[in-house]
């Protein structure tokens, strides 16, 4: 039973590695992903590299373990995620808004 457990954790891991697939939710805090479009994760993406770990939340399909170098790649690739969305939508406000002032001209 424990081997069939380790390759399933590994499965999901070598997903998440790979990013193949779905982020469905992100704030500075936590990552929601799907993987094969039905099982669902969420990680704790704050803080730091070691405190990158499965949520505790009854909704995650599994608890995942992860070596010291998959939860820093991991880790760095969510808070880059999060970054990047959270800057495209900043600049999307920032149009907005300027549409905006631009009416008051």
């Amino acid at each position: 039973m424990e081997t069939q457990i380790k390759q399933v954790n590994d499965y999901f891991v070598q997903k998440l590695m790979n990013q193949d697939f779905e982020l469905t939710y992100i704030t500075s805090a936590l990552a929601t992903v799907l993987i094969d479009a039905k099982y669902q994760f969420t990680f704790w993406i704050a803080n730091s590299k070691n405190d990158f770990e499965c949520y505790k939340m009854e909704v995650n399909f599994m608890d995942l373990d992860f070596t010291p170098e998959q939860r820093e790649f991991l880790y760095t690739y969510f808070r880059e995620l999060y970054t990047k969305n959270e800057k495209e939508a900043l600049l999307e406000e920032k149009e907005r808004i300027e549409k905006k002032l631009k009416n008051y001209e």
